[in-house]
């Protein structure tokens, strides 16, 4: 079963901001993201510290799905 982007759908809005428990309106970093995986470089200042991301599908018309649930993450060195 092949895994990615539903039928119809060109690309993923991405957004996420330094913080917990964000809604998605105060996520105030964001892009679309029409590759299937992609890489995010973060200052030093915001390693380590949690940050809130959402995601969600939009069509080629420019109609966009619902927010995902939010995922939680902390920046680090590689």
């Amino acid at each position: 079963k092949k895994t990615g982007k539903p039928a119809g759908v060109v690309g993923c809005e991405f957004r996420y901001a330094r913080g917990s428990n964000l809604t998605p309106e105060q996520c105030v970093h964001s892009g679309l993201i029409t590759r299937d995986s992609f890489m995010r470089e973060f200052d030093r200042a915001d390693w380590e510290h949690p940050h809130t991301a959402y995601a969600r599908w939009y069509n080629s018309k420019g109609e966009f799905g619902q927010w995902s649930l939010p995922c939680r993450f902390l920046p680090e060195e590689l």
